[in-house]
């Protein structure tokens, strides 16, 4: 792919993916050429001095946001963690912010699956992306599976007691590492492609929470079993863990309803497609980041 000479940006530039995003991205174009956008710019004071713009923005300030693409060509929207309904709003009115600022094509961080999705949280990913088409721009939907990082702690537990257990029964995801999702989006960033494109960013395998007790055990040298569970008696030892009961009720709603329905069953090698570097593995993964799990 070749990449673009005009300005891009990234909302969301200093959190966990956002900030992958632009180290990747400062590695394909000019640092004058990136936009950063954040709602605290002291997060990228280290940037700044590396040439990027760093500009306030937020999406609850859609004059504020159009103001401050001001000329950027490309856009990464990626996708803000609000529940209660808010997050469709928002994000509808920055996708309508950025159609304003005059920009070309808008990328956007969505999920596998999003419309037939059984957890609110999901489908509100493909109300966004109904935003996106109806505003007229140009688009590349990355659709993000989970990511090796959302079973962090649930490895760490496999480490310590040799145990993994979990509401997902014997259903496997497509689980993807974030950098993966970084490097397939900064990709997307900085290409000169125009088209309207949906990418499907998976892992290279799907994997069921018995394959990853197994890989755990691999790279432990030690036995870990997997042993699956109920909601219910998932739900009741994540509280006994201290997690507050709504927390705990998303959590296992993401490993009984969504991975359990078999809605992130998907590999692709679009991670590939994108950045020409195949996705890591999980055992990849867990050797590249041993300082995690020590």
């Amino acid at each position: 792919m070749a990449n673009t000479q005009g300005l891009v940006a990234i909302t969301g530039a200093a959190g966990q993916l956002g900030r992958l995003v632009l180290q990747q991205v400062l590695e394909k174009v000019a640092a004058n050429q990136v936009v950063a956008i954040t709602r605290d710019p002291a997060k990228l004071a280290d940037v700044a001095a590396q040439g990027v713009k760093v500009v306030a923005g937020d999406f609850s300030d859609p004059a504020g946001l159009t103001a401050a693409l001001a000329g950027v060509e490309r856009v990464l929207m990626i996708s803000i963690d609000v529940v209660g309904g808010e997050r469709v709003r928002l994000q509808t009115d920055a996708v309508k912010a950025i159609a304003a600022a005059g920009v070309k094509h808008l990328v956007y961080t969505s999920a596998i699956n999003p419309a037939e999705a059984p957890m609110e949280f999901i489908r509100e990913h493909a109300a966004t992306e109904q935003a996106i088409v109806a505003s007229g721009l140009s688009y590349s939907f990355l659709r993000n599976n989970f990511y090796f990082e959302t079973i962090t702690d649930k490895i760490k537990g496999a480490l310590a007691g040799g145990v993994i257990a979990a509401a997902a029964g014997d259903a496997a995801a497509g689980l993807v590492a974030r950098a993966d999702c970084a490097a397939a989006a900064a990709a997307a960033l900085v290409s000169d492609n125009t088209a309207s494109e949906v990418y499907n960013i998976t892992g290279p395998v799907s994997l069921t929470h018995k394959a990853i007790a197994e890989t755990v055990a691999e790279f432990a040298g030690r036995e870990v079993a997997y042993y699956p569970i109920d909601a219910a008696s998932a739900q009741q030892q994540l509280e006994q863990f201290g997690l507050p009961a709504q927390i705990a009720g998303f959590v296992v709603a993401i490993d009984h309803d969504l991975i359990g329905s078999g809605a992130l069953d998907l590999v692709t090698n679009d991670v590939e497609r994108l950045t020409g570097k195949p996705a890591q593995s999980l055992a990849e993964y867990l050797n590249a980041n041993r300082e995690l799990f020590s």
